[in-house]
C-alpha cells in the first residue's frame, strides 16, 4: 500500500510538472502573440503615417519596373492630372509623355537601369488626352531591388505649369519695359552710385549729342 501511495505521489508530481510546463508554454505563446499584435499595429500605423506623408507632398512620386511600367503612384497624381491612380497603374510611363520625347527618354531610362547613367531629370509634357498637355519635370532618382530581386525605378513628377506661366510673364514684362525704354521721348537711364552711366535710351544720348 505504501508503494502504491508513493507511485501515485510521483505520478501526481509529474502531472503537476507537466501542467506547470504547459501553463508556462501557453503563457509564453500568449506573450508572443501579444508582441506580434503590437508589432503588427505599430507597422500598420507606421505604414499609414508614411502613406499620409507620401500622399501629402506636392510632387508625384512614382515607381516603375525595369521596362518603365508604372507600379506605384501617390495621390498627387490624381490632383495634377485628374486621372485615377488605379486606372494608370500598369501603363508605360513613356506612353504618357509627349510623343516626340518618348524614344529618347526610353533610351536614357534603359541606360539608367543598366547602370550606364546616373540619376537625371528632364522637362517634357504629360499627355492628358483630348489634345491636352501639362508641362512637367520628370526626375528619375534611384534604383531599388525588391524582395524577388526585381528592379524598381523611383522618381518624381513636378508640375511646372505655374513656373512656365511665371517665366512667360517675366519675358513679356521685359519686352514691354524694353519697348518703353527704347521708344520713349523722355530720357531714361541707369547709373552706378558714382554717377557712371550703365544704360541709356536714345533720348538721353541725343541730349548729350551722342549716337
Amino acid at each position: 500500500a505504501a508503494g502504491a501511495a508513493q507511485r501515485k505521489h510521483k505520478q501526481d508530481v509529474k502531472i503537476a510538472e507537466l501542467s506547470k510546463n504547459l501553463e508556462d508554454a501557453q503563457s509564453e505563446l500568449q506573450n508572443k502573440i501579444t508582441e506580434r499584435d503590437k508589432l503588427f499595429h505599430a507597422l500598420r500605423k507606421s505604414d499609414r503615417e508614411n502613406r499620409a506623408v507620401i500622399n501629402s507632398v506636392s510632387d508625384v512620386i512614382f515607381e516603375t519596373d525595369e521596362t518603365g511600367r508604372v507600379m506605384f503612384l501617390n495621390e498627387t497624381w490624381k490632383r495634377i492630372t485628374h486621372r485615377e491612380v488605379s486606372d494608370t497603374l500598369g501603363q508605360s510611363l513613356f506612353s504618357m509623355i509627349e510623343q516626340a520625347d518618348q524614344q529618347k527618354q526610353r533610351d536614357m531610362f534603359e541606360e539608367l537601369v543598366r547602370g550606364e547613367r546616373q540619376a537625371y531629370r528632364i522637362e517634357t509634357r504629360l499627355n492628358l488626352g483630348q489634345n491636352t498637355f501639362k508641362p512637367v519635370e520628370v526626375a528619375f532618382s534611384m534604383l531599388r531591388m525588391t524582395d524577388d530581386k526585381s528592379i524598381r525605378v523611383v522618381g518624381t513628377i513636378t508640375d511646372i505649369e505655374k513656373r512656365r506661366r511665371a517665366e512667360l510673364a517675366v519675358r513679356e514684362a521685359e519686352q514691354r519695359f524694353r519697348a518703353i525704354f527704347e521708344n520713349s521721348i523722355s530720357g531714361i537711364y541707369q547709373s552706378s552710385p558714382d554717377g557712371r552711366f550703365i544704360n541709356v535710351n536714345s533720348a538721353v544720348a541725343e541730349v548729350f549729342g551722342y549716337e
